[in-house]
């Protein structure tokens, strides 16, 4: 397919989506798009034609959140590369394959995931928490770490970090030092870690609803914007970030969502994984305010539950130095509040 940098930028909608496809040379006759759930940062539209089951994404450079958030549309070529490199490292099937890119109008078109799979999000807030897919999660991300870490060729590749400081950086850590001062010196130190300690391909929003999950436990990973060459921590950590939180939201399930953060940790390491227990705790810590406090609200918490969640994020920052058993005890607490 074909490669278009110089022309303008073609804005791809449900309506355009399969003219688009036919003028790419993708597919040639009927087809059917439909829009998916871009998120916040993206158009996504899936279009089924005679050739196949095809998905266009296209970066949006300003966010749709309330608070404006400017992301570099560019981001989306470091996207489509990641997910080049998933597919040679990863097993088969682990992610989406990329069959077109169009740099001119920052959109690519890759294949529609396998049919019959939900994201792992709507599994978790229905209180359906399967330790297999936990693990599974867990595999992946370790044996991604332990196959990237030390590549020259990849730490060049992705050595831009305009995705970590405009993708989570700024709308994370920076917004919520602002709203909580007493919070930044021990956000800048997250801060300062995350932009040192530069070790493994890190995808920056592991998170499940960017997980497909199917009957049989087979992921599939979804939306690599935030790529990057960075720290190990942080995507371990986005993850159980992710699991406390559902816990919190869910408290007569929350034994359940602490077994999957276990499942997930140990599977994680036992494949490779190379984080430090207490960087991840910190990152966490970290993450837990900036989704209640930051540009990009968690959308299923409640007002107490929001509440709960900074105050508790707000003691273990002052703390200092907590563990992810420290991590696992906000669950506890909120389990006795609802008791």
């Amino acid at each position: 397919m074909s490669t278009d940098t110089g022309n303008a930028r073609t804005e791809v909608t449900v309506a355009t989506a399969a003219d688009y496809l036919r003028a790419r040379g993708i597919i040639r006759g009927a087809a059917t798009a439909t829009p998916l759930a871009g998120g916040i940062s993206n158009i996504v539209v899936s279009v089924d034609a005679v050739e196949g089951a095809f998905v266009v994404k296209q970066a949006l450079p300003v966010l749709r959140v309330a608070q404006r958030w400017e992301f570099d549309p560019a981001r989306i070529f470091t996207e489509r590369r990641c997910m080049q490199v998933l597919g040679e490292i990863l097993p088969a099937g682990s992610v989406p394959l990329v069959v077109d890119h169009d740099d001119a109008s920052f959109a690519f078109t890759m294949t529609s995931a396998p049919s019959g799979g939900v994201t792992w999000k709507s599994e978790l807030l229905g209180g359906v928490v399967r330790l297999a897919v936990a693990a599974t999660a867990g595999e992946l991300l370790g044996s991604l770490q332990f196959a990237t870490a030390g590549s020259d060729m990849l730490a060049a590749e992705f050595a831009d970090t305009m995705p970590l400081e405009q993708g989570r950086i700024e709308p994370y850590h920076l917004t919520s030092a602002a709203v909580h001062p007493q919070a930044g010196v021990a956000l800048e130190r997250d801060v300062r870690r995350l932009r040192t300690d530069r070790r493994v391909l890190v995808l920056g929003d592991y998170s499940p609803k960017n997980m497909l999950v199917y009957p049989d436990g087979e992921v599939v990973l979804l939306d690599f914007e935030v790529a990057h060459w960075g720290d190990p921590a942080f995507d371990p950590a986005f993850l159980i970030t992710h699991l406390i939180l559902k816990a919190v939201h869910r408290p007569v399930d929350a034994d359940d969502y602490l077994q999957a953060r276990r499942a997930f940790w140990d599977a994680y390491l036992i494949s490779g994984g190379l984080a430090a227990e207490s960087d991840v705790a910190h990152e966490v810590t970290a993450l837990l305010l900036a989704r209640v406090d930051g540009k990009s609200p968690v959308d299923y918490l409640d007002h107490d539950a929001s509440q709960f969640v900074r105050r508790e994020s707000l003691r273990l920052l002052a703390d200092g130095a907590p563990s992810l058993a420290d991590i696992d005890e906000i669950t506890t607490r909120r389990q006795e509040q609802n008791s």
